[in-house]
């Protein structure tokens, strides 16, 4: 990318009020490739097919999956457009303060920054504590007998957070590699699931199992079909994380917001299909709703067993060996190194947003974590993030159902801070909304109206119980843990905040930014005519 290009972006940037601290290195593969590898469908998708296959089965879980993700993808657009015309890092709590005006803005702006903070803190761990499902998993399938320990499932939680603490603290040439390698590999095991494990399977369900609906939860079944949306809802989000990189990305107002919807609508693109060829695969439903192993997705890798010729032979070379038990454990070892590379990539967004809310000393101890190391990258928000997600990984060890309750507080936090920008755009901003380069038109109130809707239905529905009887061994604590983060948030504004706190703050004057602009233009004015 030109000079000039990136010259454009400080300046857009002073024109928001801030400096440019980081380094542009990030280009649209990269930012597409953020969010892409954030939302990893390919392991967000195995890891609760068990969950749907429980909680309404194939029925639901393709349903639900269509709905979701286009759903998703009109999340993605709205926020798309409000990124397109204000690209920074704190993104989603940013445009928060900015489109609810004077009177609203400071506080849906604190709001939101604790929500998206939090979902982030939440996010990682969850993910992680996912891949360590998956390696368990792999374990019992090669010695069913073998007997792990809470211990070292933390411990294994922990390594994957210090592999991501790692890469986010190394620099930006080592971060623009891994993203780039981090969203092949997400292919790579996409094309495992769609060509080896049909390859492998000694048979397909009919047509009419794609219409069985599944209940096995003790509620009604419509009860059933709204708790079985954490399914699809688990893995379109993060998106925002096309946002969070948009200081560190090249022509940002129009990178950052095609990275993010177009993440969103290859992963739906490809993600379907992918489900259909899992549900066909099934060979003992029983076993899979029973979760015979952690991660249920085992049982299924386990049971594909080729005894003849399948459609795939014909078309494919492969030899007719069974998957089994050992090509259950190699996918299953690839779902574990995409499960992490995806945490990495979460602690990224993560520490981005928390970079840009001490920024603007929203957090405690502000001052300590708005920090940009000597390598354009900042070192102790990523520190912190991986303190907080050691702590938040401690109370959910060994307990599947407490995976599933942590995987719905992340997304009722992620996806519900997304709603409050997308709020102020539609009903507080309104025409004084100033699109940017890459706008919805006409479109965007509508749509807007749309997934405000949608948002809130998927909050009531993720803080549901998911099984009955309800019990302490599988209370869903998600409405808990949204409480105490709202509680927090309202309190220290009620307490502290709403004292002080006016919204962003401007470390570069509307008078800087304006000769920074008549700077850029001389310059080019005379460049031209040199050449003229």
């Amino acid at each position: 990318m030109s000079g000039a290009a990136m010259d454009k972006d400080a300046i857009a940037l002073a024109k928001l009020g801030y400096n440019q601290s980081f380094s542009r290195a990030l280009g649209a593969f990269e930012n597409f490739a953020a969010s892409f590898s954030t939302i990893a469908f390919t392991v967000g998708l195995p890891q609760l097919f068990g969950y749907a296959m429980l909680t309404g089965g194939p029925l639901a879980a393709w349903i639900n999956w269509i709905i979701v993700g286009c759903l998703a993808l009109s999340t993605s657009l709205c926020l798309a457009e409000i990124c397109s015309a204000m690209p920074t890092a704190g993104s989603i709590y940013f445009w928060s303060a900015k489109l609810g005006g004077d009177k609203h803005g400071p506080f849906l702006a604190w709001l939101t920054a604790w929500w998206n903070f939090f979902g982030w803190v939440v996010t990682s761990p969850a993910v992680q504590q996912g891949g360590t499902l998956m390696v368990v998993s792999a374990l019992k399938i090669a010695n069913p007998d073998v007997n792990i320990q809470p211990y070292h499932q933390f411990l294994l939680t922990t390594a994957g957070l210090l592999y991501g603490t790692l890469l986010n603290v190394s620099n930006e040439h080592v971060l623009k590699w891994f993203y780039r390698i981090s969203s092949v590999l997400v292919l790579v095991l996409y094309l495992l699931f769609m060509i080896w494990v049909p390859a492998k399977a000694p048979a397909f369900q009919s047509r009419e199992f794609l219409t069985t609906f599944i209940n096995n939860t003790g509620f009604s079944d419509s009860y059933t079909w709204m708790i079985g949306l954490l399914f699809p809802a688990w893995t379109f989000y993060g998106y925002d994380a096309s946002a969070h990189v948009a200081e560190e990305t090249t022509n940002a107002s129009r990178t950052a917001a095609r990275g993010m919807w177009g993440a969103v609508a290859m992963s739906f693109f490809f993600s379907f299909p992918l489900l259909i060829v899992l549900i066909f695969c099934v060979q003992n439903i029983d076993d899979i709703i029973a979760y015979q192993y952690p991660v249920p997705i085992a049982s299924l890798l386990v049971h594909v067993r080729a005894s003849h010729e399948t459609w795939v032979h014909v078309v494919l070379p492969f030899p007719r060996q069974n998957l089994g038990d050992r090509g259950a454990i190699a996918v299953l070892t690839v779902m574990f190194i995409v499960t992490t590379n995806c945490t990495a990539a979460c602690m990224m967004s993560g520490s981005r947003i928390a970079y840009a809310i001490s920024r603007d000393d929203v957090l405690p101890g502000s001052r300590i974590f708005h920090h940009v190391g000597a390598n354009k990258l900042p070192n102790r928000a990523v520190i912190m993030m991986t303190v907080l997600g050691v702590l938040v990984s401690l109370p959910i060890l060994g307990s599947s159902v407490a995976f599933q309750a942590l995987a719905s507080t992340a997304t009722v936090a992620i996806d519900t801070s997304y709603a409050i920008p997308i709020f102020g755009r539609i009903f507080i901003a309104g025409e004084s909304f100033k699109k940017g380069e890459w706008n919805l038109g006409a479109a965007g109130k509508p749509l807007g109206t749309l997934v405000i809707t949608w948002i809130s239905i998927l909050f009531v529905c993720l803080c549901l119980p998911q099984l009955y009887p309800v019990d302490a061994n599988n209370l869903n604590y998600c409405p808990a843990l949204i409480g105490a983060i709202t509680l927090i948030s309202i309190f220290s504004w009620v307490l502290s905040g709403r004292n002080w706190y006016k919204g962003p703050q401007r470390l570069v004057t509307v008078e800087e930014a304006e000769a920074l602009e008549r700077e850029f233009a001389e310059k080019h004015e005379s460049v031209g005519v040199e050449k003229a």
